[in-house]
């Protein structure tokens, strides 16, 4: 699955929970009581929501640009602008970013 099928599945999710709080065929006491469960449970859940779309999108890698490279030793991470050692590895050590190295 590649990130934009995660990130539209995320979004479908956040959705569902939103119309679930747009409940007509409901009494009207047990609808006010399950709308209020509900937002609760989605004001509660909605910084996992963020916090797993940030993840997701930290993975898709980005070009590391190497003229943004300090005394041939370090390079500049495109997400977080953080000076990491030039070692090449995947990710960045500061905030995760998936780094890509190609010279395309």
């Amino acid at each position: 699955m590649n990130m934009n099928k995660e990130l539209e599945a995320l979004q479908k999710l956040r959705d569902l929970v939103e119309n679930l709080t747009r409940i007509d065929y409901m009494p009207t006491e047990l609808r006010n009581e399950v709308k209020e469960l509900l937002i609760k449970s989605y004001e509660d859940s909605n910084g996992y929501f963020s916090r797993i779309e940030e993840a997701l999108k930290r993975n898709e890698p980005m070009k590391v640009d190497l003229t943004t490279a300090r005394f041939e030793r370090f390079y500049k991470c495109p997400n977080c602008g953080g000076y990491n050692n030039m070692e090449r590895s995947s990710y960045c050590p500061d905030c995760g970013q998936r780094l890509d190295w190609s010279d395309k």
